[in-house]
């Protein structure tokens, strides 16, 4: 089903990467080193080259992944699920705004949902695979389909659908991952000594880095 914004007049949608960036912990990464077999790094190494797609690394990665249950992850994960400062403030003055808040996460869909219930902060739209589960056959995971020729990833694509509509687009994101829609964005928020800071800095694309996401809210009262 395509990904609708709720206002076909808006002119501005605010686009979040989750894991490491709304959440202070990098929920995928915690499940990988604690159910992954070894060699789920290598595959970041990859992305990190460039060699494969966003796509590609975290549907081999995630197919590693050995658990029982969904429950089983989540009951590890739930001590890491802290938002960073400015989240609920931000979810808040976009509702008040009229301004698309928008998750697009390469993280597992369950845990995201649990994170925002667990803090009590209604959850935004969002983008990210779906996870599908077979006991002693890791997560599979169908990822959003690229709507933009072109495109290197569906993070980069959802940015470029919502320009091909005349919208504005600030883009919040900590990892390589997010480097491609970073690059396509109209403004860039990048965590502050992260690698999606880092490598913006060697490549000379325009952003801010920031501790917390309360930049990010304060830019939408300019």
């Amino acid at each position: 089903m395509p990904f609708r914004l709720s206002d076909k007049t808006a002119k501005k949608v605010v686009a979040a990467d989750f894991d490491g960036t709304l959440l202070k912990n990098d929920l995928a990464e915690l499940v990988l080193a604690r159910f992954a077999g070894e060699g789920w790094k290598r595959y970041d190494e990859l992305l990190a080259k460039e060699k494969i797609s966003l796509e590609e690394c975290m549907r081999r990665q995630y197919a590693m992944v050995e658990v029982g249950s969904r429950r089983e992850v989540i009951e590890y994960v739930d001590r890491y699920c802290t938002f960073r400062p400015g989240v609920k403030k931000l979810v808040s003055e976009c509702e008040a705004r009229g301004i698309d808040l928008v998750i697009v996460s390469a993280g597992l869909d369950f845990c995201i949902r649990h994170a925002f219930r667990k803090n009590g902060i209604g959850l935004p739209k969002l983008v990210c695979p779906r996870s599908s589960f077979g006991k002693g056959k890791g997560f599979g995971v169908t990822f959003p389909a690229r709507r933009s020729p072109g495109s290197a990833d569906y993070k980069e694509s959802f940015v470029s659908s919502c320009q091909g509509r005349g919208m504005s687009v600030t883009f919040v994101g900590n990892g390589m991952g997010d480097l491609h829609a970073a690059i396509r964005a109209d403004e860039v928020f990048a965590i502050k000594d992260s690698t999606l800071d880092v490598v913006c800095n060697e490549r000379g694309i325009a952003h801010e880095s920031v501790k917390n996401l309360v930049p990010v809210w304060k830019s939408l009262l300019a």
